[in-house]
C-alpha cells in the first residue's frame, strides 16, 4: 500500500502550511508543482506552489511543514478564497521510496484549518515620476485593489514646509501583488511639478505620509498609524511642453496659446 495525505493546515501568519500523512515520507522529495490549492473541487481558482520547500523533525516523518515562499504566499493571498488541496502523482515519497496517493481536483481534500493573517500591511518603499505623472508604494504584503485610498497619501519636501495631498488618481492598479502603481490626477501632476521642482538639483528630498485606511490587504486588513518614509526613488519632468492648439481674436488682437502641462 502507498501513503496517503490525511490533513493539511494553512498558516498565513507564518507563511506555513502543515501536512500530515499515512504514514513517513521524506520531506526531501517534496516536489511543490505536483501540489495545488483550489477554491473548490471544481474550481474557479487554483495555484499550484512553485517555489516553496519543505522540512521535518527527521529525515522520515509523518507530519512535515512547508514552507512557503514569499511569491507563492502572495499568490495564495491574493486568492483569497483557497481551501482545498489536490496533489500529482510524485508528489513526495514516503520512507520506502514509493510516492503518496494522488488527490484529483475533482476529489481534493479540504484543509482543516486556516489561520487567517492578523498584521496589518505596511509601507516599504516608494518613488515618484513627475515625468509619467506616476507614484508608486511597495507594501509589505500582498494587497487589495479595491482598497487603494490614495487621498490618504501626503507628500512633503524635506526642509520645505510644502505637503500635499493626493487627489483622486487617474487609475490605481496591484502588481506583482504588493506594488501599488497610481497615475497621478492631471491636476496633483501639475501641483507637484510647480511645488516640488527643484529636488534633483537642491539634495532635498521626498517623504510620503500614508495615513490609515490607505491600503488594505486581501483580508480587509487596512494600514494603521501614519507611516512616513523617504522616496527611494525620484524622476523629476524632463518633458518639454508642447504647444496642442492656439487661437486669434482679431478684434481683441489676442492670440491664445494651450499647452500640454
Amino acid at each position: 500500500s502507498r501513503a496517503s495525505l490525511l490533513d493539511t493546515k494553512l498558516f498565513y501568519q507564518n507563511a506555513s502550511m502543515s501536512l500530515t500523512f499515512s504514514r513517513p515520507v521524506r520531506p526531501d522529495t517534496f516536489n511543490p508543482r505536483k501540489f495545488t490549492l483550489l477554491d473548490q473541487p471544481s474550481p474557479l481558482n487554483s495555484f499550484t506552489l512553485a517555489s516553496s520547500s519543505a522540512t521535518a523533525s527527521a529525515p522520515a516523518s509523518i507530519t512535515i511543514t512547508l514552507l512557503l515562499s514569499v511569491a507563492d504566499l502572495n499568490a495564495i493571498k491574493a486568492a483569497r478564497t483557497l481551501a482545498y488541496v489536490a496533489v500529482e502523482e510524485g508528489g513526495i515519497l514516503d520512507a520506502s521510496g514509493k510516492p503518496v496517493l494522488p488527490i484529483s481536483s475533482a476529489s481534493a481534500q479540504m484543509l482543516s484549518l486556516i489561520v487567517l493573517p492578523t498584521q496589518a500591511p505596511i509601507p516599504t518603499s516608494f518613488s515618484l515620476n513627475l515625468d509619467s505623472c506616476v507614484f508608486t508604494v511597495v507594501a509589505s504584503e500582498t494587497l487589495n485593489a479595491t482598497s487603494l485610498n490614495v487621498p490618504a497619501v501626503l507628500i512633503s519636501m524635506s526642509q520645505v514646509n510644502n505637503i500635499f495631498q493626493l487627489s483622486a488618481p487617474q487609475a490605481a492598479s496591484v502588481v506583482n501583488f504588493t506594488t501599488a502603481v497610481i497615475k497621478l490626477s492631471v491636476n496633483d501632476c501639475f501641483q507637484l511639478r510647480l511645488l516640488f521642482a527643484t529636488p534633483a538639483m537642491s539634495g532635498l528630498s521626498f517623504k510620503a505620509t500614508f495615513m490609515p485606511a490607505a491600503f488594505a490587504n486581501m483580508f480587509n486588513i487596512v494600514n494603521s498609524g501614519n507611516a512616513t518614509l523617504n522616496m527611494s526613488s525620484f524622476v523629476s519632468d524632463t518633458t518639454l511642453p508642447s504647444l496642442v492648439e492656439f487661437s486669434l481674436n482679431m478684434s481683441s488682437a489676442v492670440i491664445t496659446l494651450t499647452f500640454n502641462e
